[in-house]
């Protein structure tokens, strides 16, 4: 790889056009390493065309004008000098100032192996040889870190293509799955409205059933209310009137005691309920007959108990029936208010009408007071 040093002579004619040969082929591997894309190819340092006699310069003895760079003829200092120059633009470019580090600048001193100054003049280009080679090594290095990165890059893309795929596959299998959710939920949807629909035709019927049924009952515990209280004022209607006439017929002193005999006791004693003391003597009257010689006038009869007591006994026994019967009456009054309370809610709670209810109520007729049926008695009686 390195090029053939030229042989020291004492003409310096030879050295001079081996020195532009060597030059030139280096121009043209540093311009074709440049233009081409493969800068790793070895550079090619076979001999040229010998140049044309008539451009060759005029051999030139040596003389003792040389100069003052390391003692070499200006004849060659000043091409190295160019090249390497253009060398140093061109490492510039390639890899920034990195290799300015490893070039010596012609005007320093090389370093001989005696440590002093060059004494051969193909010294320069050693170093613009080895530069180059350093040059070459650094791009064959690059060009296996870019094949590199270029691998991991492949690898790159090769694994960023799967997980596109693969993103392109969850997204279809998600959207699958959220379908087949979405028409299990309505489905099931379906299933409950239907459900809901069914019950609530159910609660509808059974409600209607309940408040028929409930309504029947009131209306029929309203008829029993009423046919109640009829009966229980015909019964004090009854009895009013059979007292009054029962007073009328002892107030009378002719029929006394036809009176007395046409009283009932069995009556009297169902009316006192057997609590009145006046009852008794009046079961117990001994009844004298008279004899067949003697006259109903020539009977002693024995004086009869005070009519008030017997009346005072009737009238209880009257309140006490009557109070029973106004309790059975209040049982009755306040199971039907519950009942029609309860009716009331179901209908509010349903939606269903309830003036119904308050028409019913205000035709029900009312029954009448202790008090009222009291003053209505006195009004009968007297």
């Amino acid at each position: 790889m390195a090029c053939p040093r030229p042989t020291t002579t004492a003409d310096p004619a030879p050295t001079a056009a081996a020195a532009d040969a060597a030059l030139a082929t280096l121009k043209a591997y540093v311009s074709a390493t440049l233009a081409s894309t493969d800068p790793s190819a070895p550079p090619s340092f076979a001999p040229t065309t010998p140049p044309d006699a008539s451009h060759l310069p005029r051999p030139r003895t040596r003389t003792a004008s040389v100069s003052s760079l390391h003692g070499r003829p200006e004849s060659v200092v000043a091409p190295l000098r160019s090249l390497y120059y253009d060398l140093l633009h061109v490492a510039a470019q390639l890899h920034g100032v990195i290799f300015t580090e490893h070039l010596t600048p012609l005007g320093t001193p090389a370093v001989g192996p005696n440590g002093g100054g060059a004494e051969e003049p193909g010294d320069a280009l050693r170093a613009l040889e080895k530069t180059v080679s350093d040059q070459k090594r650094l791009l064959h290095k690059s060009k296996i870190d870019l094949d590199v990165e270029r691998g991991l890059n492949k690898v790159l893309r090769n694994e960023n293509a799967e997980l596109k795929k693969h993103m392109v596959q969850l997204a279809v299998v998600s959207e699958q799955e959220e379908e087949a959710l979405t028409n299990r939920f309505l489905a099931r949807i379906d299933e409950l409205n239907k459900e809901k629909a069914r019950i609530i035709s159910e609660v509808e019927r059974e409600e209607e059933f309940i408040t028929n049924t409930l309504q029947k009952r009131l209306v029929q515990l309203q008829r029993e209310k009423i046919a109640m209280e009829n009966q229980l004022e015909q019964e004090q209607e009854a009895m009013v009137n059979r007292l009054a006439k029962q007073l009328d017929a002892l107030r009378s002193p002719s029929s006394a005691g036809a009176s007395l005999a046409h009283v009932e006791p069995t009556a009297i004693g169902a009316l006192s309920g057997g609590t009145s003391p006046a009852v008794g003597p009046m079961e117990s009257l001994p009844r004298r007959r008279s004899s067949t010689h003697g006259s109903i006038h020539d009977v002693p009869l024995m004086t009869p108990p005070p009519m008030a007591d017997i009346l005072r006994a009737e009238v209880q026994g009257l309140r006490f029936k009557v109070q029973e019967l106004e309790r059975e009456n209040e049982a009755k009054t306040a199971k039907l208010k519950a009942w029609r309370d309860e009716l009331l809610v179901l209908r509010q709670k349903f939606g269903q009408p309830i003036e119904d209810l308050f028409q019913d109520q205000r035709s029900t007729p009312a029954s009448p007071s202790p008090r009222a049926r009291r003053i209505s008695a006195h009004s009968t009686t007297s």
